[in-house]
């Protein structure tokens, strides 16, 4: 009996020892199952807020980003539907204590680095038609960089300030000066816009440029002086916007992304929905209606085009003699020294040569980027009339489009911060409260949950 009482004993305590150990490892796989749960539960419940992506935006913009004002209703209701999330999937055992967002990562975030990114994205799946390969072989592989024999002239040639002073004296032949001088504002539109260009009469205004207060980057005039009356500012406007091919390469796939999404005067059906008809050009002039940024943009056309043309006109043989014969002619009634003189009659035949250029552009030519002989297209003794000839097409040139990719790759920073401008204006059309600056593409959230008497807590993050 003794014996047999120990042996109870014993086994009572070996039972009670497995039954502890049994209870404490259940409950232990039972914690184990229940964080695996809150886990699980947590990330789908933070993914849900991803899914309520902008489908405007994403269809015209293949870009990602969901509203943190959620149309009004605020960062609140993204946690109250995180919320009921949790109670739905983790089921009655569980008591959601807290929800809290915790931060947000905004598509313009550091210098819109999520939208680059996003666009890189979506650039390593889809054809991009415009590349910036593309463009240089139009150009040969150039740009507008003055060779330097012609630089080596233009300082040779004088190097002091000399300024045209006012002279009602005449001369027989006419000084193109004249010309340019006139060709400024409206116009110059009035030149180089055929009839069949419409443009949007919708004038921004502050609140529908998000990108001035949220960059800083904002708008200035760009200008060439077309009066050709200061050496010194000649000898700058021929060779300070002339140099862009490795800004063409290093942004190639911004260009690209814009080229497909973004309307321009000469192709305004890329985007039906659009509120400007000229996006591109907004990209490059930040200015507040169509008709500003044309303005803008052709000016800068124009100095892309003014060392190209210079350059031909000074090494051809029979007009660098034309401009000889009218600088000798002019030197008396301007007072300029025949070498400097002649340059600055180069810079103004230059000029209207490029405006008859931009004007055959806009028509939808394609012109070779290189001049020739057979390609140039104004005449000097009838720069008033020729500047409206048709010139050559080259099915192998340049287009106006290519031209606005060329100047938006030169300051292509303030290009994508302008694109948040067009996606909020363009989706402001079918959701009048949306705006950029809510815009996320992630967002961190602090989760407390309450299981079995015991408070878990999560941080759970989630993004595109």
């Amino acid at each position: 009996m003794n014996n047999h009482g120990r042996i109870t004993v014993f086994l009572s305590l070996m039972i009670g020892s497995m039954l502890i150990l049994a209870m404490t490892a259940i409950s232990i796989i039972d914690n184990y199952m229940a964080k695996g749960r809150l886990a699980m539960c947590s990330r789908t419940a933070v993914s849900g807020v991803m899914a309520q992506y902008n489908s405007y935006i994403y269809e015209h913009y293949h870009i990602l980003l969901f509203d943190t004002n959620q149309s009004g209703k605020g960062e609140g209701y993204i946690e109250e539907s995180i919320i009921d999330n949790l109670n739905t999937n983790l089921g009655a055992n569980y008591q959601v204590d807290a929800v809290a967002i915790s931060e947000f990562t905004y598509l313009w975030s550091d210098d819109c680095e999520e939208l680059k990114q996003q666009i890189k994205d979506y650039a390593g799946y889809a054809a991009l038609e415009y590349t910036a390969e593309m463009i240089l072989d139009k150009t040969g592989g150039e740009d507008g960089t003055l060779a330097p024999e012609i630089l080596q002239d233009i300082e040779s040639a004088g190097s002091d300030d000399t300024q045209t002073e006012d002279n009602d004296k005449k001369s027989d032949t006419d000084d193109p000066r004249k010309l340019t001088g006139k060709l400024t504002g409206l116009g110059l539109l009035a030149v180089i816009l055929p009839d069949d260009i419409e443009l949007s009469d919708k004038v921004l205004s502050i609140d529908e440029q998000p990108s001035r207060s949220l960059t800083g980057f904002f708008s200035f005039d760009f200008s060439l002086n077309n009066s050709f009356d200061s050496y010194s500012k000649f000898k700058d406007d021929i060779s300070s916007h002339s140099v862009w091919k490795n800004s063409l390469l290093d942004v190639g796939v911004g260009i690209a992304y814009a080229a497909q999404v973004f309307n321009c005067a000469t192709e305004q059906d890329v985007n039906d929905t659009s509120v400007l008809k000229c996006e591109l050009e907004y990209l490059i002039g930040g200015k507040c209606s169509d008709a500003a940024n044309i303005k803008s943009v052709v000016n800068r056309i124009i100095a892309i085009r003014l060392p190209v043309n210079y350059s031909f006109l000074m090494s051809d043989n029979v007009k660098s003699s034309e401009l000889s014969a009218l600088a000798t002619s002019l030197m008396a009634v301007t007072g300029i020294p025949a070498p400097v003189l002649k340059r600055l009659l180069a810079g103004a035949w230059a000029y209207v040569e490029a405006v008859a250029e931009i004007r055959n552009l806009m028509s939808g030519s394609k012109l070779a980027f290189k001049k020739t002989g057979s390609n140039w297209i104004t005449d000097l003794d009838n720069l008033g009339e020729s500047m409206y000839s048709t010139c050559k097409e080259d099915d192998k040139g340049l287009s106006y489009k290519d031209y606005l990719l060329i100047l938006l790759a030169m300051d292509m920073d303030r290009g994508y911060c302008r694109m948040l401008d067009l996606i909020q204006l363009n989706t402001r059309e079918t959701e009048a409260d949306f705006c950029i600056k809510n815009a996320a593409v992630a967002v961190g959230v602090d989760i407390s949950v309450t299981y079995d008497g015991k408070k878990y807590g999560f941080k759970e993050s989630a993004e595109y």
